[in-house]
């Protein structure tokens, strides 16, 4: 009989095969919005820290996933034909995938589905946020300790509707 494989365990097995092979985390973000999925993936990138994919198609983030086997997924909720949680739960329906820390991130006021963060870490940020918190939530669901390898400084905010708002400097 196959015994099975916990999320502690799974998220162990997969810092170890990271730390032996020397990769960099891989994060899917999928937002209906492109320039948002472009503007994380580009702030991701500039850490040096990530390999990322963007993906606008809902349905297509699903064969995406499955292809690129990402290690923290970021998913807007509201999205046209599936939302959100019923995209995260299609990608942990393929085992490879099934523990994988997800950020939701939206412009509305959710809460993430108790029965949905049974598997896996689960973290939800409403837009709006500072850019700086957003990389450093996905560095910490990837497990990276982005303090030790850039000093990361970006004051922008992703907004509900999509643009980016300028901010102040730290």
């Amino acid at each position: 009989m196959q015994q099975r494989t916990t999320a502690p365990e799974a998220q162990m097995m997969l810092s170890y095969a990271r730390m032996l092979s020397h990769m960099k985390p891989r994060v899917l973000c999928i937002d209906d919005e492109p320039k948002i999925g472009l503007f994380i993936q580009e702030a991701l990138e500039q850490t040096g820290c990530f390999f990322v994919e963007s993906e606008t198609n809902a349905l297509d983030a699903v064969v995406t996933a499955r292809r690129f086997r990402p290690d923290v997924l970021v998913i807007d909720i509201k999205m046209p034909g599936l939302d959100g949680f019923t995209v995260a739960r299609r990608i942990r329906e393929e085992p490879w995938l099934r523990y994988r820390p997800i950020l939701f991130f939206s412009g509305f006021e959710y809460e993430v589905p108790l029965h949905a963060a049974d598997e896996a870490p689960m973290e939800f940020l409403k837009k709006g946020v500072p850019l700086l918190t957003i990389v450093q939530t996905i560095a910490r669901l990837a497990g990276e300790r982005l303090d030790l390898y850039t000093p990361f400084e970006r004051p922008e905010r992703i907004l509900a509707d999509g643009q980016v708002e300028a901010g102040e400097p730290t």
